[in-house]
């Protein structure tokens, strides 16, 4: 059996760009030189930025692909979800051109809402197409998606599955 992980780590890079826009405000503010709104500015800045970045770590999930289930863990508390493939209705793949690329994997786990999972790529390109494959097995009714429309992987898939 071959082992599948990910894990939605690209929310770091928003983090960092959080952080930079948080800062460039606060220098922004600091300049103002009036010490009422430095430390009212300041306060809410603080406040927003630990909001954020709270947010953001609860939406990380670290995926692992076992025979049976996808086991997602979530946030920091690490609560586990178990994904069955027989739930999963659709996985897109979302080229990232000059970032990483991302997945999403939509599944239904009680059949009547969706729910959206967003992680980091499972395998590499040249791996793909046997992960999909290897998908295909668990959950043949998976419809796969790939955007932008134009990119290799989505080439690459029609010529092999269509």
């Amino acid at each position: 059996m071959k082992n599948y992980h990910t894990d939605s780590s690209y929310l770091i890079t928003k983090i960092f760009y959080l952080v930079i826009q948080v800062g460039l405000v606060s220098y922004l503010i600091y300049k103002i030189n009036d010490s009422e709104i430095i430390f009212y500015g300041g306060l809410v800045l603080i406040s927003l930025l630990v909001f954020l970045i709270i947010r953001l770590v609860s939406k990380y999930a670290s995926v692992s692909f076992t025979e049976s289930n996808i086991v997602v863990l979530r946030g920091v508390s690490r609560k586990m979800e178990l994904i069955n493939y027989s739930n999963i209705t659709e996985y897109q793949h979302i080229t990232g051109f000059k970032q990483t690329s991302l997945n999403v994997i939509i599944y239904s786990p009680d059949g009547l809402s969706n729910k959206k999972l967003k992680c980091t790529t499972v395998v590499s390109s040249a791996d793909y197409i046997d992960f999909i494959k290897w998908l295909k097995t668990k959950n043949n009714s998976i419809a796969f998606s790939f955007y932008p429309s134009d990119s290799d992987m989505n080439s690459t898939f029609k010529k092999e599955f269509q």
